[in-house]
Formats: structure tokens, sequence, C-alpha cells
């Protein structure tokens, strides 16, 4: 009998024992890693036994096992003996839906997916013999006329084409998208007689890949379908030529009628008349316009499918509640597709020193186009034209941005236009149907491009200019103002809303082009500017309207929401040199924040970064430069840095008391900050006599009953005990 070596991914673990279990069970021998690699032993002369000492090599074949770079050293022994295939030294078994590349793609494999267990036991079986002769003598066809010899075979019939019209040829680097795939698959072809299921959308923003995944389903199981059709659905116009196209396709009698309503109700009454087709309505961005188009599916019988590209999110029109939402790559899928669109073929698991480079460069390449696949293709498409290393591609776009990306246009994928064109337009039908959400988009912008809250829209809305202000003039009351304002950016997936967390996320290159498109450093600075008042207007403020600093758990959720996008502004003004007294106050706030939950190296760059805007400001209010070294100081505190904090905990002391005199609470809190020091550093007896004068001022401005009265006492009461 035949011995055979199981290579698989842990993935599929289940269906590589089950097949080691059937494969001995005929009587054959089998090796496999869950079996016979045991403990004490050595892994890689395990495998180096099993790749060259069985007969065969069984390859199971999933997306994971494709996707992971150890398998492939695995199967590569067993090619190397048998290049051609003439031994079958490798016979794949394909157990989830895949699509093999390389090498491995022109080996013939053995097909179990949806089999039942029987079905799919007898197949694997089949596989193994050299020739699949029957066991016993096959029927003798039936022949009345046997005994009559024609003098010529009539020429075979030969079936027509199936009707076609994909534009687009098969991308040999399309990459990822396996479970939209499979989902889309799945729901178009449930067992459902609702005509609601045979019709689905892809809804995603534009670049994503929405359009190459339909001519990769429509590739991947056109044989399922008797015909296969394609429309382009930007315009109406685009959809009449679509539909006059397909009549010359079927050949219909109206192909030709000067009406083209004529010609959309010819094809549709064919679509109606058969069954098992495929309908693709492409850029369907607008998909009231598909309605006129769209076939009636009957409620039972239904004839076929259909299946909508948009940047829309909204398809109840159409008869669609929850469309399939694209989104951006998985990293290991950006990274396998720069890898291979760039020529330098698969993955390797033992790169060298040199390819390791480019690998981390690439990984490092992706994350900054945020797994874009337009952006990655463009990428690829430049490293190609100029034989480029992706750490040098890495270097120049990290400098240029935009720029550098839009030097080099998509050449695979079926992309229309660049990152840059390709949004650039949606950005002009926003502005011109809804001023305030165009203003909306270059808030978002300047922000962190994830989990941007709604409360900024909401309660800062007033600062964000005259469009939105009057757009959010109730947001408080109205919570579906800020609803409506999302909408127009929902319109073209410009956006995407988280509703359960009230807050929306806006891809960084959507935010790159968005600000391009902010043509001078002073328009840049003023949407800054009203950010950073906008992000104020939340910040918790005391009886006097000034910035409150208590460590209340009151608003932790609320400055918790704020943090990332505190981070990225206070990035944009230290750039830009942008200074302004509501960013000295939203970064101190949000440092001092950050220091009371533990978050110490960002709150260090805001207290310093506030700190040093006070000092620059001509604004600035001294009682906000002493809060600013106190809010340093008890950082450094904290973090055992006690004579930078002595220090800073000093001058914000004796600035207040010059302000305000020697009985304030501002100046008790400067006295408190200093015995806690003293405390820290061992000095129980300076500490007591400062802590000793902070309670006696608190009762005396506070009265006997406050928190900070007994706060004091507190703290008193513990040096005493460490004394």
């Amino acid at each position: 009998m035949t011995s055979f070596f199981v290579s698989y991914n842990s993935a599929d673990v289940d269906w590589a024992e089950w097949i080691a279990w059937i494969l001995e069970e005929a009587g054959n021998t089998v090796v496999i890693q869950a079996w016979d690699f045991r403990p004490g032993g050595n892994f890689v002369l395990d495998m180096q036994r099993a790749t060259t000492e069985t007969d065969k090599t069984l390859v199971v074949l999933s997306q994971d096992y494709l996707n992971a770079a150890f398998t492939q050293p695995e199967w590569a022994a067993a090619f190397a003996k048998d290049p051609t295939s003439l031994q079958r030294k490798i016979i794949p078994i394909r157990v989830r839906a895949c699509q093999p590349s390389g090498l491995l793609r022109p080996i013939a494999y053995v097909d179990l997916v949806d089999l039942e267990a029987g079905a799919a036991r007898q197949a694997l079986l089949d596989a193994l013999p050299e020739r699949l002769k029957p066991e016993s003598e096959p029927t003798f066809p039936k022949n009345d006329n046997a005994t009559q010899r024609r003098a010529q075979p009539n020429f075979p019939n030969t079936p027509a084409p199936k009707p076609w019209n994909v534009p687009y040829e098969r991308n040999p680097f399309f990459t990822g998208r396996e479970a939209v795939l499979q989902t889309l698959h799945q729901q178009l072809n449930q067992d459902c007689v609702a005509a609601l299921s045979q019709i689905q959308a892809i809804s995603g923003l534009g670049g994503i890949g929405k359009t190459q995944t339909a001519a990769e389903y429509a590739y991947r199981y056109r044989d399922e379908y008797d015909a296969v059709f394609w429309v382009q659905a930007d315009t109406t116009l685009e959809l009449i030529n679509g539909f006059v196209v397909i009549a010359q396709l079927l050949d219909l009698p109206q192909k030709d009628a000067s009406k083209q309503d004529d010609v959309v109700q010819a094809v549709n009454l064919w679509l109606k008349r058969n069954s098992n087709w495929l309908l693709i309505f492409d850029n369907a961005d607008q998909p009231d316009l598909i309605q006129p188009f769209k076939p009636v599916l009957e409620p039972t019988g239904i004839q076929g499918q259909i299946l909508i590209t948009s940047r829309a999110q909204d398809f109840q029109t159409l008869g669609i509640v929850r469309p399939i939402e694209m989104e951006i790559l998985e990293p290991a899928e950006a990274l396998t597709f720069l890898w291979r669109r760039s020529g330098r073929g698969e993955l390797s698991s033992q790169p060298t020193a040199e390819a390791n480079a480019e690998i981390q460069a690439a990984n490092e390449l992706a994350e900054e186009l945020g797994y874009l696949p337009l952006a990655l293709e463009q990428a690829a498409a430049y490293v190609v034209a100029k034989k480029a290393r992706f750490q040098d591609y890495l270097t120049s776009y990290r400098s240029r941005k935009l720029a550098r990306l839009e030097t080099a246009q998509p050449k695979l994928g079926n992309y229309p236009a660049s990152v840059a064109t390709t949004w650039t337009l949606n950005f002009q039908q926003v502005e011109q149907n809804a001023p305030a959400s165009a203003d909306l988009l270059r808030v978002s912008a300047l922000l962190h491009p994830d989990a941007i809250p709604f409360e900024l829209l909401s309660q800062g809305g007033s600062q964000l200019g005259e469009a939105l202000a009057e757009a959010l003039v109730d947001a408080v009351e109205n919570s579906l103002a800020v609803n409506e304002l999302l909408e127009p950016l929902c319109t073209y997936s410009l956006i995407r809303v988280d509703w359960a967390a009230q807050t929306y996320n806006i891809h960084r290159l959507v935010q790159e082009v968005a600000r391009a498109e902010m043509a001078t450093a002073q328009t840049h600075q003023r949407w800054l500017n009203r950010i950073l008042l906008a992000a104020h207007q939340l910040l918790p403020k005391d009886e006097e309207g000034r910035v409150e600093y208590q460590d209340s758990y009151q608003h932790w959720d609320l400055l918790a929401r704020l943090t990332n996008h505190t981070e990225v502004l206070a990035q944009l003004c230290h750039a830009s040199g942008y200074q302004a007294l509501a960013a000295a106050q939203l970064f101190d706030r949000m440092g001092d924040f950050l220091r009371v939950r533990g978050q110490y190296p960002l709150a260090e760059s805001l207290l310093q970064q506030a700190y040093q805007l006070h000092q620059e400001l001509i604004s600035g209010e001294p009682r906000d430069v002493a809060q600013s070294l106190s809010n340093l100081g008890r950082l450094y505190l904290e973090q055992g840095h006690y004579s930078e904090a002595e220090s800073l905990l000093q001058e914000a002391l004796a600035m207040r008391k010059k302000m305000l005199g020697n009985a304030h609470p501002d100046v008790a809190e400067g006295l408190n900050n200093l015995g806690r020091l003293y405390w820290r550093q061992g000095h129980y007896s300076e500490a007591e006599v400062l802590l000793q004068e902070v309670l006696a001022m608190y009762k005396q401005l506070l009265g006997d009953v406050h928190p900070k009265v007994a706060q004091s006492r507190q703290t008193l009461g513990m040096i005493y005990g460490y004394q």
C-alpha cells in the first residue's frame, strides 16, 4: 500500500485527522503531526522524515493553509521530486473554499467542499489509485442499430456559449475576501422562497475593492450560472447602455429598437422567463436609479440573482435591509498582496535578512495606507515600475503622503481612478448637496480616524463654523440632528457609523484627501482652531466657567472618548506651530486626566506642551500657568521624579500666593501638593506642618463640612500613622 504525509494548517486539524483515519482504514500508511510528532521528539527531524520517506503528500487545502508561510516547505519537498506531477507526489484535498495560486494552482485537487461524509469518503478514496478502472465490466451501451455501421460519425453538437459580459479579466493578484465571497454565495443561494434573499449588495468606501470582489465572485461561481450579466450603474445612461448590451448578447428581437424602454422591457422579460442567471449592477452609488431596471423577482419560483456594488449604505428601496459591508484588508492579506503584486513571489517562512527588512517595510506601508486595496495597488504599481524597495517607498510616503501615492496610477484590479480622484468627486457632491456635512468632513480630517464621538458635534457644534452651528443648533435636545448630518457622508461610505457606541470612523486616506483640499495653511489653522474650541466645550467647568480639575469619575467616560483626538490635535498644533489658549487648556486638562489614569507618557507630552503654550501666549492667564506647573509637578511626583516635582510645585505655589494671597483654595491645593511630596520622600515633619496649614485654610474658607476638609483630615491621619 501507499504511504502518505498529511500536510495541514492547525485550523484544519479536524479535517486532517478524519482524512488520515480514512486512509489508514483503507490499509495505507499515514504520517500526521497530530498523531506522530510526540513530546521529546525533534520537530525538524520528524518533519524531514515525513516529507522524504513517504510516497505522497496530501495537502489539506483551505485559505488558512494557503496564507500560512510555514506550510509551504511541507509540500515543496514533494514538488521538488515531481515538478511535472507525473508521479502525483502531491494530492491536494480542498476542504474549505479557496483558490490555490502559484505552483499549487495547476495541480488538480479533490474537492470535498459541501460534500456529506459518505460522498467525501468515496471522493477521497477514488483519488488514491493511479487509475480508476471499475472492478466489473461496464454495461454495454444500448444501440438499436448496432449491426449498422455508419460511414461517417455525425459531427457532435457544440453547446452554445453561456451569455457572459463581465468587462474585466480575472485579477491574478486578488487576495483575501474569502469570508465576503462565502457569505455572498450563501445568502444568494439560501434555500428560501422569499425573493428578497436573491438580491444582495456589497457596500463600502471607494477603492475598498467592491468591483474586484464582484468580478471574483462571477469568475469563481460562473459554472453555477447559465448566464452572467454585468451592468455599469453610475448613471441612467450607463444602465440603459448596459441593458442594450445584454439584449445584443441574447440576440433579442428588440436589440435594435429605437425606443430604449423597449430594450429594457425586453431584457427584463427574458430575465423573468429564464432562470439561473446572475445580474451585477456595478457602482450603483445612487441605488434608486436601479429601480426601473431591476427585474421583478417572483415570491416563488425565483428566476435569478442580483448583486449590487455601491458606496451607498441604504438600499431599502431595493428590498435590502442589511447589505454586506466591505472592510479593509486584514494586515496579513495586505502584506501578501503587496509581496505578490510587486513580483516578489510567495512569502517565505525563512526569509533572508534583506527580505525580512522589506517585509517589515511592506507591513508598515500597508498600515500607513490603512490596508485600503486601491492605495496598496498604487504603491505596488510604483514599486514595480521603478524597481524600488519597500523601505524607500515607505520613507518617501511618510514625508510626502498623498503626493507620493498619486505618482502612480492603479494598473490592475479594475480601478478606474486613483485614491484622490476616486473621492474628490464625492467630496464635491457632498459640498453641493449638504454644505454642513462637507464641513464635518473637514472637521473629521483633523481628528483621529477612529471613534469620533457624537458629543463633539452635539455639545461643541456651536464652535465649528456657521453651517455646522446652524445644523446642530438643537442637537443636545434633538439627537437625530447628528444622524441627519452624518447621512450624506454615509451615502458615499466616506464614514462608517457605530450607532451603538455613538461614534463614527473615517479612513485615514479619506482624511489625507480632505486635508489636501484645504488649500492654504490659513484654512487648515481655521479648522484646527474650531475643533479645539469644540473640544474645549466638552471639558468640565466650575461655577466661574473655568476648566475644572477635580478628579471626579463623573467625567471620565467623556474624557476617555476625547483622548486619541486630543493627541492628534496636539501633534497638529506642534507641527504647524499653532498657538491658542483653548489648545493649552485642553492639553492641560486631558494631560491631568491621563495622569490620574496612570497613562504617564502621553500625559507628560500633553502637559509639557500645555505649559509651553501657556508661557508663550500673550493672552495666557497667570492662573493657567500656575495650574499647568502644578499638573506637571504632580505628574513628576507620581513618577518618582521628586527634584523636578519640587521645583515645579514650589514655583506654582509662589505664583498663586502672589496672585491670590495667602488664603485661597488654589493656595491650599499648592500646599497640599508640596505636603504630599514631602510625605512621599519620607520627610514627615515637613509634610505635617504643610498639611496642618492646608486643613486650617480649608476649614476657614469652606467650613468644617466639606469634602476637601475631610480629605485633608484623612491625609493628616495617614501621616501620623507613618510617624
